[in-house]
C-alpha cells in the first residue's frame, strides 16, 4: 500500500454512485436546479456541478484532512459498477498519476450494467433496476415470471462483488505502477456480506471452468482468492462515526431527510459527507485483511499494527 503524505498536493478522483456523485442535492433538466426550496434557500447559489463536488460531496470535506488541488467527479447516480471500470481505464491512460488519490467508493454489486432487449428496442439498465420493473414497465412475456427466475436464478451478489474485486485489484496495480495512491471503502453504502471457505472454492472454480480451454491460466493473480483479497487496499469502518448508522433511534443521522432537506431522501447532507470524509481520513493509511471468524466466515479486519 503506497501511504498517502499528508505534506503532499493532490489530484483527488472519486468514483462510485450517487453517493460519490452528489446527485441528490439536484433536479437533472436543461440545467441542474436544487432538488428542494430547502436545498435553495440553505445555499442560496446557483446549483452547478461543479458547486456541488467542491463544496458538498465527501470528496469537498476531505480538502480539510489532505491537500487537494482538484476534484475529478467520477460519480454516477443508480450506476457505481461499470462506470467506475470506465473510469479506472480512462485514469490508467494517463502516463504518470503520481499526483493522484484515486477513491473508489463500492456500490451494490447489483449495480452491473444489464443490456436487454424489450419489443425490439435495446435498453440499458443495471440488474438492480431491473429486478426492481413492474409489468407494466415493458413488453416482455408472462415478465414477472421471467424476473422471478431472472432473481433466483442469475443474481449472484458473492460472484459479481469477487469478479468486481478482481477487475479493481488488476487497476490497483496498474495505477498504482504509475504512482497513483488508490484506496476503495464500502461503508456506509455498501457492506461485503461474510463469506466461507466453500464461496471462495466455487468462485475459483467457476473462473478455472470459464478459461479451461486456454493452454495458459490467464489469472494466475487470482490463483488464491483470499490472497487477491487480501491485496486490495479496502479500507476498515471501525472508524466510521457512530452518527453515521445510528443504533439508537432517537439519533438523528445526518441525510437529506433527516435535516429536513429534501423529503424521503436518505442520501447523506453535506454533513454527513463530512463525517464519511473523517472516517476516510482516519482510515486511509491503515491495511487491512479479510480473517476466519467463527463458522468458517470471513470478515474484514484491520490488520494489526
Amino acid at each position: 500500500m503506497i501511504k498517502v503524505d499528508f505534506n503532499k498536493e493532490y489530484i483527488l478522483a472519486g468514483l462510485g454512485c450517487s453517493h460519490t456523485q452528489g446527485c441528490a442535492f439536484a433536479i437533472y433538466g436543461e440545467k441542474l436546479k436544487w432538488a428542494s426550496k430547502e436545498l435553495e434557500d440553505k445555499y442560496k447559489v446557483e446549483c452547478t456541478p461543479e458547486f456541488i463536488t467542491d463544496n458538498l460531496t465527501w470528496m469537498a470535506k476531505l480538502k480539510k484532512y489532505i491537500k487537494i488541488s482538484k476534484i475529478l467527479n467520477y460519480g454516477a447516480g443508480g450506476l457505481g459498477y461499470d462506470n467506475t471500470l470506465y473510469a479506472l481505464k480512462k485514469l490508467s491512460l494517463k502516463p504518470n498519476l503520481d499526483k493522484y488519490i484515486i477513491i473508489v467508493q463500492i456500490a451494490h454489486p447489483h449495480r452491473k450494467n444489464l443490456i436487454w432487449s424489450d419489443d425490439g428496442w435495446y435498453r440499458n439498465s443495471t440488474q438492480r433496476e431491473f429486478i426492481l420493473f413492474k409489468k407494466s414497465d415493458t413488453k416482455i412475456p408472462n415478465f414477472d415470471l421471467f424476473k422471478k427466475i431472472y432473481t433466483n436464478v442469475f443474481l449472484t451478489e458473492l460472484y459479481n462483488l469477487f469478479d468486481y474485486y478482481e477487475k479493481l485489484l488488476y487497476f490497483q496495480n496498474l495505477l498504482e505502477s504509475k504512482g497513483a495512491i488508490l484506496r476503495i471503502f464500502e461503508s456506509p453504502f455498501y457492506n461485503t456480506p461474510a463469506f466461507s471457505k466453500k464461496d471462495l472454492t466455487i468462485y475459483e472454480k467457476l473462473k478455472k471452468d470459464l478459461f479451461r480451454r486456454m493452454y495458459l491460466d490467464p489469472l494466475p493473480l487470482l490463483s488464491n482468492s483470499l490472497e487477491a483479497l487480501n491485496k486490495l487496499n479496502l479500507l476498515y469502518d471501525h472508524n466510521l462515526p457512530e452518527i453515521l448508522k445510528p443504533k439508537d433511534p432517537s439519533i438523528i443521522a445526518h441525510t437529506l431527510h433527516a435535516e429536513g432537506l429534501l423529503l424521503g431522501d436518505q442520501h447523506y447532507s453535506e454533513k454527513g459527507n463530512e463525517l464519511v470524509a473523517k472516517y476516510l481520513f482516519k482510515s486511509i493509511n491503515k491495511e487491512t485483511e479479510f480473517k476466519l471468524q467463527g463458522d468458517n466466515l470471513y470478515y474484514l479486519n484491520e490488520k494489526a499494527s
